[in-house]
């Protein structure tokens, strides 16, 4: 019905403004008393068109005692708007940095340590105390640090003191690979973490929280004991640790039911005094063929005292003591990346199929090989060496197999007369 009371026959275009003679007939209607809603549903508008025209228009006469509508100035006042009317354009945002967008497609896949994702938890008013969150992609580890507001100098030393905390002290490269954040202003200065060192930052669309998930889903996490409308001034240290902590030792089910700690510590190793030797590096190689190799380097924090550091380190023409000298080698985790794909390709339904349809003498003609052999791998490379080693070493292989025939008599059928020539 209300749609029906502010229209008329008479046809109007949508969006239309006002003439001189709608806000004369305007006048002369409420001259006589119409309310608004009459004159609207004869100018074929709505209420609110008519009532805004009877706001601008209006004029006291008789010394501010009587308020009445005027044609002339309800035009005068639609003029001067015109005239004042300019288009309004936003500022495209300045481009705080590198985009998601040029990001390796790989740290989607969630294999490699270091990727980190960034964000603010704020509290009650908008310059109260914030919680920095960071969620590491990869094992889920995450790090709360509280600090003083969200402004983006603040942000930045917040990153700086990080830095220098005693677990992050000498690995800080290695463990921050990566960094990504949205376009909030709070995060305008990270892009300066690249010149202190090698991590690299990148800046998410506007709009898209979808493509840092990991640290949204935890920032839902860290509300249950942090709640919305609660001042982070009324939360000590000593409960943001143990909210930190709670989140750290909560199974996943993604990572099959471990923790993130376990996860993050598992990337390292222990020597046989009991010392880590934590990620230090990654090194990148380039051979003759172009293949690119990747070797993430361990090295122990501190050998000081160790009694078995002069078997350990090797390198006799080091210019540097032993001494001050610590543990490092380096490991391709390309092999174990491969062995996992493997491992789900054959224990996949198409991959048991092939296993059972497999001949079992090629199993244990594999066995001989590599057992009695003591053949484990090529000792070529390249397709051309690797298809001539195969052939030698079947050849070698089935004069062995043949001569064991002849020497227990065992030849069979086929080898009689082969046996005979011999």
């Amino acid at each position: 019905m209300d749609c029906l009371q502010s229209t008329t026959d008479m046809p109007r275009r949508k969006w239309a403004h006002l003439t001189f003679a709608e806000r004369v007939i305007i006048q002369t209607r409420r001259k006589d008393k119409w309310s608004l809603r009459r004159i609207a549903r004869e100018l074929g508008c709505t209420v609110n068109t008519v009532r805004n025209e009877v706001r601008r228009g209006n004029v006291l006469l008789y010394n501010g005692k009587v308020e009445r509508y005027r044609a002339e100035d309800g035009q005068a006042a639609y003029d001067a708007n015109r005239k004042n009317k300019k288009k309004h354009t936003q500022e495209r945002k300045k481009k705080l940095g590198r985009s998601i967008e040029e990001r390796d497609p790989s740290i989607e896949e969630r294999q490699e340590f270091g990727h980190w994702e960034c964000d603010l938890v704020l509290g009650a008013r908008s310059k109260d105390e914030v919680l920095l969150t960071l969620v590491e992609r990869k094992t889920r580890r995450a790090i709360l640090r509280k600090l003083r507001n969200k402004e983006s100098t603040t942000v930045l030393e917040a990153f700086r003191k990080l830095r220098q905390e005693e677990m992050f002290k000498d690995c800080f490269d290695q463990v921050f690979r990566t960094l990504t954040t949205d376009n909030g202003s709070e995060f305008a200065r990270l892009s300066e973490l690249e010149e202190m060192n090698a991590v690299r930052v990148y800046y998410a669309h506007p709009y898209c929280s979808c493509e840092k998930g990991a640290n949204e889903n935890h920032n839902g996490l860290f509300r249950r004991f942090l709640p919305k409308g609660k001042r982070m001034e009324d939360y000590p240290a000593g409960h943001i640790a143990r909210v930190e902590e709670w989140a750290n030792t909560l199974p996943r089910k993604i990572l099959g039911y471990s923790a993130p700690e376990e996860c993050f510590e598992k990337d390292a190793y222990l020597c046989s005094e009991g010392r880590k030797l934590v990620v230090s590096g990654i090194r990148h190689a380039k051979s003759r063929t172009g293949f690119v190799s990747e070797k993430t380097c361990y090295t122990c924090k501190s050998c000081k005292d160790c009694p078995c550091k002069a078997d350990c380190i090797h390198g006799n023409h080091s210019k540097q003591p032993l001494d001050e000298r610590t543990k490092h080698f380096e490991v391709a985790k390309i092999f174990q990346q491969e062995r996992q794909k493997g491992l789900a390709r054959i224990t996949s339904e198409h991959g048991i199929e092939l296993r059972v349809n497999r001949s079992i003498q090629a199993e244990g003609a594999f066995a001989d090989v590599k057992t009695d052999r003591n053949y484990r791998r090529f000792l070529t490379k390249g397709h051309v060496n690797v298809e001539a080693e195969t052939i030698l070493l079947a050849m070698a292989h089935n004069m062995f197999k043949m001569h064991c025939k002849i020497q227990v008599q065992r030849l069979g059928v086929h080898l009689i007369q082969l046996a005979a020539a011999v």
